[in-house]
């Protein structure tokens, strides 16, 4: 389906940006402050506030923090904890600051997997061009950006990311499993989650 740049928020691949130096900074800024990136840019829908800007919780910076600065991240928490929004706001971080890069957002159900794209979409629309990359896909299930990054949701199965080279995975549930090749021996096996996070040999 072609993508429907008249929309509001979308912006078109490869346009050339006449950045002011306030802007500039304002992405150097963001670049090396997730914090500072989600409570300035990242909109979300408050349940009696409607459309806002996020306000993190201290511990929600203590997390955003910790994905930004170690490989791997386990979330051990209650719910309805902002858990979803933190990986959210990394994910679109992490793929408007670095190109060329593989996003696999995994879940036990498509429609949860979803659900995180369509969190990501609604605040990337509200973002001003500027600060973002253009649209090269934008679907359902997968947004490429121009910068040749690619985010996609897809249900936990052997096969849901064969074949691709991720370099970030954000799965719901450490009891799922996805097919993984050892490094070191070549093996290619089904892994459970939690063994995905605590054997290098995957890493």
């Amino acid at each position: 389906m072609p993508i429907n740049y008249t929309k509001q928020g979308m912006k078109r691949p490869n346009v050339v940006n006449q950045w002011t130096q306030e802007q500039v900074k304002e992405i150097m800024k963001c670049g090396m402050d997730i914090g500072y990136f989600a409570e300035n840019y990242y909109t979300i829908v408050h349940p009696k506030r409607g459309a806002m800007l996020i306000t993190l919780h201290d511990f929600q910076k203590e997390i955003l923090h910790n994905f930004q600065n170690y490989q791997n991240n386990v979330v051990l928490s209650a719910r309805q904890v902002g858990k979803t929004t933190c990986s959210g706001i990394f994910i679109l971080w992490f793929a408007i600051f670095n190109d060329n890069k593989f996003i696999a957002v995994l879940a036990n159900k498509q429609l949860t997997a979803k659900s995180i794209i369509d969190e990501i979409k609604y605040a990337y629309e509200r973002m001003p061009d500027w600060i973002k990359p253009g649209i090269v896909e934008y679907n359902a299930l997968a947004i490429k950006f121009d910068n040749g990054t690619e985010i996609m949701a897809a249900p936990t199965s052997p096969d849901a990311i064969r074949g691709q080279a991720v370099s970030l995975l954000f799965c719901l549930g450490g009891e799922n499993t996805v097919e993984v090749r050892n490094k070191k021996t070549g093996e290619i096996r089904n892994v459970s989650l939690e063994e995905l996070y605590s054997n290098s040999d995957y890493q």
